[in-house]
C-alpha cells in the first residue's frame, strides 16, 4: 500500500491469493482444470460462455459420472443431500425456471412436490435454529435471476425426480456471535482469531511481488488450516471441535428424519373366501404406510421415471382361474393412505393351499404376506 498525498483519492484492489489462470481477469476462481463439478450435471447444462466451470460437455468428469452412475443403477433411492460448507442455509430445486420445449411457455414446479419441499425445509430450520441456520432458499424459492445451471441438485430433481438439498453448513456465527445478534463482525471473528485460534487465521499484510500483479501486499484472513491428524486442510469455517460436531449431529437427525419420509409399501392383509367345488377368492390389501408417495414426486411422473407397484401372487397346492398373476395398482399415495385392493380365483390341488402375496416398489420396497388354508 502505498499512502496518498492529502487530497488525493486512493485506491485499491483485494484478489483471492493464486493467479489469473485464464486470463478471464478473475483470480484464484477456478477449480482444478478449471471445473466446477456442480456445474458438469445434465440438469438445464449450459456450455461454458454462459456457465463458466461447467466442462465440454454433461458428466463430461469422472466424480459426477461415477455419482450419476451409480444413482441410476440404484432407483430405490428417495432423496439427494449434497453437502456443502459456506453460508449456514439450505437451497434446494428449482435451481433455473423451466420452459416448455415446444411453446416456450414457463413451467412452474408441481404444488404437490412444492409443499413437500417446504415441509421438509421447515424441519431443517426447527431442527438447526439454534446454531442461527437461516434456510432462506430452503424454505422460499431461488431468485429469477442468478439462476445456476448443471448442478447436481438440479439434475437430482429434475431427471432424476426426488427432492434434493444442499445444505450450506458452515459460518462464523456458531464459532465467534461474542454479542449473539446472528451475526460474525470482522472484529469478533479477529478475537475469535487472538482468543481461540492461536491466530492461525489472519496473516499480517506484508509486500509481495506478484508474477501477474507486480508490487502487492498479501495477508488477511486464511480460509483453510492444516490439520496435522488429518494430514489434509479444513476450511475454517468448518472447525473440528465441540460446536461444529453438534452442527454436524443436526444436520444427521434432518437427514435422518427425511430418510424416514420415505415410501414403504406393506402387504397388509391376505385373506380368502370359500366359493365351493375346491374355488377360493384370495384377497390383499396393499398400503404405502410411509409419508411420501410411492412415486415420491410428481416430477417423475411427469419425466416418465417413476415406477408403478406391482403385486403378485404365487401359488402352492393351488392353481389361478382368474386375474392375472401380476398386477399393477399404479402409484400410492402416502400417510397411510387408503390400501389398494387386488383378487384373484384359485382353485385347490387338494389339501392346504399356500398363497404368497408380494408387493414390489422400486421406491417403497419389496413385502410379502404368506397364507395358508
Amino acid at each position: 500500500m502505498i499512502r496518498a498525498e492529502v487530497g488525493e483519492a486512493g485506491e485499491w484492489r483485494t484478489y483471492s491469493e493464486g493467479i489469473d489462470n485464464d486470463g478471464d481477469g478473475r483470480f484464484n476462481e477456478d477449480g482444478t482444470g478449471g471445473l466446477d463439478i456442480n456445474r458438469n450435471w445434465p440438469g438445464q447444462w449450459q456450455q461454458e460462455h454462459i456457465q463458466g466451470g461447467a466442462g465440454p460437455y454433461p458428466l463430461s468428469e469422472p466424480e459426477t459420472r461415477a455419482v450419476a452412475e451409480f444413482l441410476l443403477s440404484h432407483r430405490n433411492v428417495t432423496g439427494i443431500i449434497n453437502h456443502h460448507m459456506a453460508g449456514n442455509f439450505v437451497y434446494r430445486p428449482p435451481t433455473a425456471l423451466h420452459f416448455d420445449p415446444v411453446t416456450g411457455e414457463e413451467q412452474p414446479m408441481s404444488q404437490q412436490d412444492l409443499s413437500v419441499l417446504n415441509f421438509f425445509g421447515a424441519k431443517y430450520t426447527e431442527l438447526i435454529n439454534e446454531q442461527n441456520v437461516t434456510p432462506v432458499f430452503g424454505r422460499g424459492g431461488p431468485p429469477r435471476y442468478g439462476a445456476i445451471w448443471g448442478v447436481m441438485i438440479g439434475w437430482g430433481y429434475d431427471h432424476y425426480g426426488v427432492p434434493s438439498w444442499v445444505p450450506e453448513m458452515g459460518s462464523y456465527a456458531p464459532f465467534c456471535d461474542y454479542d449473539e445478534d446472528g451475526n460474525a463482525t470482522e472484529m469478533e471473528r479477529l478475537r475469535w482469531n487472538d482468543t481461540e485460534m492461536d491466530g492461525k487465521i489472519f496473516v499480517d499484510w506484508k509486500p509481495f511481488d506478484h508474477p501477474q500483479l507486480g508490487q502487492v501486499e498479501i495477508g488477511g484472513w486464511v480460509s483453510k488450516v492444516y490439520d496435522p491428524d488429518r494430514r489434509t486442510y479444513t476450511n475454517v469455517m468448518t472447525t473440528p471441535g465441540p460446536v461444529f460436531e453438534e452442527f454436524l449431529d443436526e444436520h444427521t437427525a434432518w437427514n435422518n428424519w427425511m430418510a424416514s419420509m420415505s415410501p414403504l409399501v406393506r402387504v397388509i392383509e391376505v385373506t380368502s373366501e370359500a366359493a365351493g367345488s375346491g374355488f377360493m377368492k384370495v384377497t390383499a390389501k396393499i398400503q404405502n404406510q410411509g409419508y411420501l408417495p410411492t412415486n415420491v414426486t410428481e416430477q417423475a411422473i411427469r419425466n416418465q421415471t417413476a415406477k408403478t407397484v406391482k403385486v403378485s401372487i404365487d401359488l402352492n397346492g393351488a392353481e389361478l382361474v382368474f386375474g392375472d398373476e401380476t398386477v399393477d395398482i399404479g402409484h400410492l399415495q402416502g400417510n397411510r393412505s387408503e390400501p389398494e385392493t387386488v383378487e384373484w380365483m384359485i382353485r385347490s390341488a387338494g389339501g392346504t393351499p399356500r398363497v404368497t402375496v408380494t408387493a414390489v416398489s422400486e421406491k417403497g420396497g419389496t413385502h410379502s404376506r404368506v397364507m395358508e388354508g
